[in-house]
């Protein structure tokens, strides 16, 4: 099927427009649903004053993760005619990826955290410094590295690595949500 986006040789995108203003309004009003649950999460835990305890904040840095996330692809839908490779879509990926990432990381650390005091009764209050710094900043690494190989390519409107095809982005983000956001 030919391709009506310029750079057609680097799209790694095989469906046509129509499907991927579709995907997007799926994902933008996914990212605004997000935005919802987790910013009356982030009230909880003020509220209720769930800081206190380190899991509580580190659940607390997970959903901000996710809000943030969540923030970027309904950002998406004010960026439906970004065909080509501008600043604005690769930073969409870079902060999509970044983000991704995160809230990764905290989910990492949550499950190692509870595994080590439930365990090992091991109270690991000393290492949230590191939790968190090793959240926020090996995400940008992971998210840097396509801008220097220069591997982002043309997706639609939005931009992922080129290797990346349209099921496996669908794929990825239907497992992004069940596995990342559902325990949250």
């Amino acid at each position: 099927m030919a391709s009506s986006y310029p750079n057609a040789s680097t799209c790694a995108n095989p469906l046509d427009p129509n499907r991927i203003e579709v995907i997007l309004a799926l994902m933008s009003g996914t990212g605004v649903a997000s935005v919802l649950l987790c910013t009356v999460a982030m009230v909880l835990v003020f509220v209720l004053r769930l800081y206190r305890s380190l899991v509580y904040r580190l659940a607390a840095y997970q959903v901000l993760a996710a809000l943030l996330y969540g923030i970027v692809c309904a950002l998406q839908m004010f960026s439906k005619d970004q065909r080509d490779n501008t600043p604005l879509c690769q930073a969409t990926a870079f902060f999509m990826i970044y983000f991704q990432w995160v809230k990764l990381m905290f989910t990492v650390w949550v499950t190692a955290h509870l595994f080590f005091f439930a365990v090992f009764y091991k109270n690991l209050k000393k290492w949230e410094l590191v939790y968190v710094l090793s959240s926020v900043l090996v995400p940008i690494v992971i998210a840097i590295v396509p801008f220097t190989t220069g591997t982002y390519g043309l997706a639609g409107y939005i931009h992922f690595l080129e290797a990346i095809h349209a099921w496996q982005m669908i794929a990825c983000s239907c497992t992004e949500y069940h596995d990342l956001y559902i325990p949250s």
